[in-house]
């Protein structure tokens, strides 16, 4: 940009010396064009910023539908979230349109400028009865194209990307000036033979957490709780009540509006929501750690996945991810487990990590992994399978980010709370009960496959009389025979049905 101002005085000399005042009146279009070419500069840079936010927009829209594709096409919303995109699509161009036009009228004024500068010149000339000579409208023609280079063209485009570096640095300065990430010190203990159990792990006090600081609402408020090492904690309540911002608090995660926190110990966290990475399932459990094989296959055991390292190709080499072996929701949520329990940490953080597995699965991981490999340790279980919080030292029941109760599971199920009745409404069955559930299933096959042996008799009967027959007298011999069909065609002829050939094999 220092360029243009000195390149414009020597030009105007310059000119000044082929043509006189001509030639110094010629410059002055030019002059007059700079203001207006540095305005639009400045629309190119607003509109500029404008496009950045509805980009981020549009961009952050189809983040979220390519995360949630599967709902959409599992509910059919595809033509709705369609329009939501074309919406958001059109307005989007929208300002790209009109930066695109102020970019053409910025671009114009270069072709414009020079031809209305020499123009200007050539007209004094004229009206001065001044020779017009080819040599000299050749020579102006070769300056004016310096100056509109130097002028027109670099020094407008300067104040154009200067504009628009101020609107990419304002950008950056407002996530710069964003309060700094203030992490909760912890009292590092990591000796298991000072874990002493009057201590506190976890001390809150007078807590209240807010997802942003600028949000007027809480996600937490009033909490206080101590939590004694070694002691197992269970958090319940309705879906949204802050179960997981606890946790998340207790991370470090959440702006603390006020209150303290104290945390003695490490900890490890298991995510309500499973996943895993593009490598093996052990190094998705290891996670960097180092292999220790006794307490890897204790963990494993404690998780319930040796059955699915039986089944998986490769065993715990198999490859998992987006490029691997595709895993169920129970089995993500295992690997998910067995990813925090590993560590051997002083808390464990559990957010819900039984609700994507079945009844059976999820009692060997509490009895097991929760309460039976992490027994000594100090452990935080979110969940909705309230019937396992028997064993629990202390539950907390949680609604609208508040403490609505706490106690005992004894002491809660006596009480009038009606997310506490839960506790004693669905008690867990016990084994001589599920026994007896798994003999009536078997029961009911039973009658399910003599219905359809029933059935099958009942509809060759009416298409072959003497099949019947025979049919009935084998089953009088040989009750334990099983009808197998072997070889079946049908022939339409009028409407009738033939069965070529029927065999009765033995068991």
């Amino acid at each position: 940009m220092w360029v243009a101002p000195t390149a414009a005085l020597i030009v105007m000399y310059f000119l000044y010396a082929e043509a006189g005042y001509a030639g110094a009146l010629g410059i002055i279009p030019v002059f007059l064009v700079v203001p207006l070419q540095s305005y639009t500069g400045k629309l190119s840079a607003i509109y500029r910023k404008q496009t950045a936010l509805k980009t981020d927009e549009r961009v952050r829209l189809m983040d979220e539908i390519i995360s949630g594709v599967q709902v959409i096409k599992m509910y059919a919303w595809e033509k709705p979230f369609e329009k939501i995109i074309k919406f958001a699509r059109k307005a989007e161009l929208k300002v790209v349109m009109k930066s695109s036009y102020i970019r053409a009228l910025f671009m114009t004024f270069n072709l414009f400028t020079t031809r209305v500068a020499l123009f200007c010149t050539l007209l004094t000339i004229a009206l001065t009865d001044q020779p017009i000579t080819a040599a000299k409208v050749f020579v102006m023609m070769t300056y004016f194209n310096i100056l509109s280079q130097t002028m027109s063209a670099m020094f407008v485009r300067g104040i154009s990307e200067i504009a628009e570096l101020f609107v990419a640095i304002k950008r950056l300065e407002e996530f710069m000036i964003n309060e700094e990430f203030v992490p909760v010190s912890f009292s590092q203990n990591n000796n298991n033979s000072n874990y002493v159990i009057d201590k506190n792990a976890i001390s809150l006090k007078q807590l209240t957490a807010k997802w942003h600081a600028s949000s007027t609402e809480t996600a937490l408020t009033n909490i206080n709780l101590n939590v004694l090492k070694g002691r197992l904690i269970g958090i319940i309540g309705p879906v949204g009540s802050g179960k997981s911002s606890l946790l998340q608090t207790i991370l470090g995660e959440l702006e603390i509006a006020s209150g303290t926190i104290e945390i003695n110990g490490t900890m490890s966290y298991a995510s309500q929501e499973p996943w895993v990475f593009a490598a093996t399932v052990r190094q998705n459990i290891l996670f960097g750690a180092e292999y220790d094989k006794k307490r890897y296959h204790d963990v494993i055991r404690a998780c319930d996945l040796e059955k699915d390292f039986k089944q998986f190709p490769n065993g715990d080499q198999t490859i998992v991810g987006d490029r691997g072996a595709s895993l169920s929701g129970g089995q993500k949520a295992r690997i998910n487990l067995a990813r925090a329990v590993y560590r051997d940490v002083d808390i464990y953080l559990l957010d819900d990590p039984l609700s994507a597995v079945d009844i059976h699965v999820s009692k060997h991981l509490y009895d097991e992994c929760i309460n039976g490999y992490l027994v000594n340790k100090t452990r935080i279980l979110v969940t909705h399978q309230v019937h396992h919080l028997k064993d629990a030292d202390h539950i907390l029941i949680l609604n609208h980010g508040q403490i609505e109760n706490e106690g005992t599971f004894r002491y809660l199920s006596a009480s009038d709370n009606l997310y506490a009745k839960l506790l004693t409404s669905e008690p867990e069955p016990t084994d001589e009960e599920r026994q007896k559930q798994i003999e009536n299933v078997k029961i009911l096959r039973k009658m399910s496959i003599r219905s359809t042996k029933s059935s099958m008799v009942s509809a060759i009967s009416e298409l072959s009389l003497a099949d019947s027959i025979m049919q009935e007298e084998n089953e009088e011999d040989e009750p334990e025979e099983e009808i197998k069909i072997k070889d079946m065609q049908e022939v339409s002829s009028k409407g009738n049905v033939w069965i070529s050939s029927l065999e009765i094999l033995p068991f």
